[in-house]
C-alpha cells in the first residue's frame, strides 16, 4: 500500500470536478485495512473513504487523505432451497454485482438496476429505487471498526437503516471501513412490479408475467430515458432526497396544488423532490456551467465548465425557491466534502 501526494480527483468523482487530494491511497485487499489504520498519514489527517465517487460533491481540494476502496470478489457462502447468502467486496461495482446475481439465478436486487456506485457505498447510503431498498435483502456488513481495532460483522438489524441513511452515516461515521457486504437473495423469483413507472412499462410492452430479467431491463430502460450518463454529462444522480412531510402540511399544500404527488408512509408522506423543483420552473436551467437536467429535475449536471461553487449556488437557489413556494426544506442526498 502506497500513499501518494497531490493527486487529481477529476476522474474519481462523477461530477468530474477538477479538485485534488493532499494524500491518496487505494485499498485492493481488506487485509490492507489494519495497516492503513496504523499509518501515520491516516492517523494525523482528516480522511474520506471513496467508492465510485458517484454520490459526492467535492466543494474544494481535499486537505487530507482520500482512500479509494477497490477490493472486489463475490462469494457464495451458503445455499438453501429458497435462498443464497452472497458476500460481495465493498469495491464491487453495484450494477455489475446485480447483473452477476441475475445470471447466477439469485433474485431481489433487479429493481436496483443501473444505480452507479459500489457495494460498500450502497450499504452506507441504503440505496433504493423503484420500490426496493438494498436493506430489504442485506444480511450483514463486515468491516474494520477503527477505535476498537477489530473486524466485526454487523447484522442488518444493527445497521440502523432508514431512508438514504444508516449507522455508517451516524454513530459509526468516520469509525468504520466497510470491507464486504452480505446479501440474502432469493432463488425463486418474487417480482416487485408495484412501482408506477414499472407498471406503465409492463402495460405498454403487453407483458403478462414479468420475470426478474425483464424487471432489470425495464428499470434500465426507464433510467436510461430519464437520467444522463455521467460519462457524457457529469452528475451524481439524485442531488436531493425526496422530502418527508407531515400529513397536515400535505393537506395545506393540496388546497393550492391539488395535483401534488405523494407516497403514504406510517404517519407522514413522501413528496417527489423532482416535482417540487419542476413546479419552481427550474427544470432545464443552466447557470455558470451547472444545470438542472432537462429530463429529470432531481439531477444536477456539470456541463463541462462548472466549478464546485457553481453547483452549490444552483442547489441553494433550488432549495430557496422550493421553500418559498412549498415551505419544504430540501436536503442533499449527495455528500458534500
Amino acid at each position: 500500500m502506497n500513499i501518494f501526494q497531490s493527486i487529481p480527483l477529476k476522474k474519481l468523482n462523477t461530477f468530474a470536478l477538477d479538485v485534488k487530494a493532499k494524500y491518496y491511497t487505494e485499498i485492493v485487499d481488506e487485509k490492507e485495512i489494519p495497516c492503513l489504520i496504523e499509518n501515520e498519514t491516516f492517523r494525523e489527517n482528516k480522511r474520506f473513504i471513496l467508492g465510485a465517487g458517484s454520490n459526492v460533491l467535492f466543494t474544494q481540494d481535499f486537505d487530507g487523505l482520500v482512500v479509494l476502496v477497490s477490493n472486489r470478489g463475490i462469494k457464495i457462502l451458503e445455499q438453501a432451497e429458497d435462498y443464497a447468502l452472497i458476500e460481495a467486496g465493498a469495491g464491487e461495482f453495484w450494477n455489475e454485482f446485480v447483473i452477476a446475481m441475475l445470471k447466477s439465478g439469485f433474485y431481489g436486487l433487479e429493481n436496483l438496476a443501473m444505480i452507479p456506485g459500489k457495494v460498500g457505498a450502497a450499504a452506507i447510503q441504503n440505496i433504493g429505487a423503484y420500490g426496493v431498498e438494498q436493506k430489504d435483502f442485506l444480511h450483514s456488513v463486515k468491516g474494520y471498526r477503527i477505535e476498537d481495532n477489530e473486524f466485526p460483522e454487523l447484522p442488518a438489524k444493527e445497521c440502523d437503516f432508514s431512508y438514504r441513511s444508516s449507522i455508517f452515516k451516524s454513530a459509526l461515521k468516520d469509525n468504520f471501513v466497510i470491507s464486504s457486504v452480505l446479501y440474502k437473495l432469493l432463488k425463486k423469483p418474487n417480482v416487485n412490479s408495484n412501482y408506477k413507472d414499472i407498471k406503465n412499462e409492463i402495460e405498454k410492452d403487453g407483458i403478462k408475467n414479468p420475470d426478474p430479467h425483464y424487471i432489470f431491463n425495464c428499470v434500465s430502460k426507464i433510467r436510461g430515458r430519464k437520467l444522463p450518463d455521467p460519462s457524457d454529462f457529469p452528475n451524481a444522480g439524485s442531488y436531493f432526497k425526496n422530502p418527508i412531510i407531515k400529513k397536515e402540511l400535505l393537506a395545506e399544500l393540496k388546497a393550492s396544488h391539488p395535483d401534488i404527488p405523494y407516497y403514504e408512509m406510517a404517519d407522514s408522506v413522501k413528496i417527489p423532490a423532482a416535482w417540487l423543483i419542476e413546479k419552481c420552473n427550474m427544470k432545464g436551467t443552466i447557470k455558470s456551467g451547472a444545470g438542472v437536467w432537462k429530463n429529470h429535475s432531481l439531477v444536477l449536471v456539470n456541463y463541462g465548465t462548472a466549478k464546485p461553487v457553481d453547483i452549490i449556488n444552483l442547489a441553494n437557489e433550488i432549495k430557496s425557491k422550493v421553500f418559498q413556494k412549498f415551505s419544504i426544506n430540501l436536503v442533499e442526498e449527495v455528500i458534500l466534502i
